[in-house]
């Protein structure tokens, strides 16, 4: 696959090459706070994520990349079961604010359309991440139900 994308940004297969940078971005304090599956300790432990992330033998992932080029950010999506595929993503500070989310999220949705079964996505939004809930309402998925410490949305993929 080359490229998906023709709004504010594109998605990508992360490459080897994207180390440096994926470390430096998600090395952010949102990502540690937020989606700690991305966020690496060390050099070493962004090498095994990134590693991860190219194995799509259990996920689905992309680079998130801007109109400029940049990489902004990264998007997985785990394969739970039964036709879900729970999404995770993240935007590097720098470049917050500029609904690269909300078109990152669209773009994963028609991929999955075009390129697998599944048929929900489905996001865990801890309850003060209101950027994410935010992200949600924009793109009109659902809440399905509250736990203790998130909120739980489902989204048909259609």
């Amino acid at each position: 696959m080359e490229e998906l994308g023709k709004t504010s940004v594109s998605l990508k297969e992360f490459q080897e090459s994207d180390l440096e940078e994926f470390y430096r971005i998600a090395r952010n304090k949102g990502v540690k706070k937020f989606v700690k599956v991305f966020y690496p300790e060390d050099m070493e432990e962004a090498r095994m994520i990134l590693d991860m992330l190219q194995d799509n033998t259990n996920y689905i992932s992309f680079k998130i990349v801007d109109r400029e080029g940049n990489f902004v950010g990264g998007i997985l999506g785990d394969k739970i079961g039964r036709g879900k595929i729970d999404i995770s993503y993240f935007i590097g500070e720098d470049y917050r604010k500029n609904g690269y989310c909300t078109d990152a999220v669209s773009l994963f949705e028609s991929y999955l359309k075009e390129n697998s079964n599944m048929k929900f996505m489905h996001f865990y939004v801890a309850k003060e991440n209101k950027k994410s809930q935010n992200v949600m309402k924009r793109l009109g998925v659902k809440l399905d139900h509250k736990t203790d410490t998130g909120i739980i949305y489902l989204k048909r993929i259609s």
